[in-house]
Order: structure tokens, then sequence, then C-alpha cells
């Protein structure tokens, strides 16, 4: 408490001073114990990092907010707090310009399954989200104007799908599509999952890839492709003639009159 009353007094260093000797009481800063404490240590590390990047008087310290930001990464345990250190960051990252940072940062979110559902504050506070959702949609925004900042997760993208591929494992082709959401291969690695299910009898899992990829990806990959394995798979599953007509009739109003590339087969 007393770092808190020091800080808010405006006495910065002797509160990063107290902040520090708590966390070597903890056993240092790359290797705190996990507990109450190492919590508090990094509540204050995020709190004192935002308040030194944002000040409501006076000027920004980065190199300060940098430092106090790193304490934060390393206190960091659950995976809120691992999300709420990478948000946060992020956006210094942005108020700094560093734009390739402001992206790996979320990237780091969408690679751990664990923090990709972690519930977060939507940006404009209206509401929550799951944290995938906002560094996906964050992602999207900066690549929109600045694609290089994103070329090497392209890369690592493609790369990892073709081991999928090779692998004709359905789960690492999900992951590419998970971990990649904003990669030009995402909307190839769903439905190569989908073909995967479908060669492997399970149509269920199939029909599941296929709508996900149709509500996320229609308007950048082959919708039609997409409604044909949609019919073509739920026509596998019991009851679901009637939901395979009724994809082919919407494949049918396409404006590019598809033909059926792989008949369904009695």
């Amino acid at each position: 408490m007393y770092a808190e009353t020091l800080f808010a007094a405006g006495l910065i260093d002797p509160a990063i001073e107290k902040l520090d000797a708590a966390i070597q009481l903890l056993g240092g800063l790359n290797s705190m114990r996990p507990g109450t404490e190492r919590d508090r240590a990094f509540a204050r590390s995020l709190a004192f990092a935002e308040r030194v990047a944002q000040p409501k008087q006076g000027s920004s310290d980065p190199v300060r907010a940098a430092g106090l930001y790193d304490r934060a990464a390393a206190a960091a345990a659950s995976p809120a707090q691992q999300v709420a250190y990478r948000l946060s960051r992020a956006r210094f990252a942005r108020s700094q310009r560093d734009f390739t940072s402001e992206v790996r940062l979320y990237q780091d979110i969408l690679a751990n399954p664990a923090w990709r559902a972690v519930i977060v504050p939507e940006e404009d506070g209206t509401g929550t989200t799951p944290a995938a959702t906002l560094a996906e949609d964050s992602i999207r925004d900066r690549v929109r104007d600045m694609p290089a900042v994103y070329k090497q997760f392209e890369q690592q993208a493609v790369e990892q799908l073709a081991i999928a591929k090779q692998a004709k494992d359905p789960a690492q082709m999900m992951a590419v599509a998970q971990i990649y959401p904003n990669a030009k291969v995402a909307p190839d690695a769903m439905l190569a999952a989908a073909d995967a299910y479908e060669a492997a009898g399970k149509f269920r899992p199939a029909t599941q890839v296929l709508n996900q990829a149709y509500r996320k990806y229609r308007e950048q990959s082959d919708k039609a492709r997409i409604i044909e394995a949609q019919a073509r798979n739920y026509l596998k599953l019991p009851g679901g003639v009637g939901v395979a007509i009724g994809r082919l009739t919407e494949g049918a109003k396409l404006q590019s009159a598809p033909t059926l590339s792989s008949p369904p087969k009695e």
C-alpha cells in the first residue's frame, strides 16, 4: 500500500523503489513466487505503467513506462493477467507508433488458447468480448494500412498450414486459422480442416467448421465451395437433408452460377 501512496503523492522514484523491494522479497524479477503478493506486484506494476504512460497531468515518460511494463510482464501469471498486460502494452506501443510491437502483443494472445478465451472490455467500453476477438480486430485494423507489420506472421501461417496439410491433421489446420485469423491462408486452413474431417467420415465436425468458415470468410473465400461442402456433409447426417437442400438453393442464387464440383454420391 505504501508504494501506491507514494505514487499518488507524485513521488514516483520512491514508489518504484518500494515496488522493486517487494519484487525482490518475492524472489526477484524473473523468479517471483506465486500467490497474492505476486498478484499485487502485477497490479501495481501495470497501474504505475499506465499512469506514467498516460498521466492526467504533465508529460508521459515512455522509458519509465516501458520499465514498469517489463515488471508487469514478469509478474503476470494467470491468463487474465497475461492478457491485461498485453492489451495495455499494445495500447502503449500504439501511442508510441511502435506498430510492430503492437501487432506482436495482440498476436501473442491469439497464439495461446487460454488467453484467447479471456473476457475483456470492448475498446469503446460498451461491453465485453473474448480477447481473441479484440486482438483479431485490432490486428485487422492495423494491417489494413500497414501490411508490412504482419509479414512475419503471414509467413508463419503459410509454413504451419503446410505442415498441418502434410500431417493431414484437421486439428492442426484449425489451429492455424485460430492463431492467424488475419492471415490470407486462414480461410484455406478452415476449408482444408473441413475436407480432412469429411475424408475421415467425421461429417458433423466438418459441418461445424464449414459453418464457421461461411460466417467469417464467405466474402474472402470461395463461397460456392463452402456451400457445396456444407450440403455434401449435411446429406451424410441424420435429418440433414433439409439443411442440405437449403444450402444448395442458396448456392444456386450466386451470381457466378456455380456447378457442383463433387456431386453427392448415393
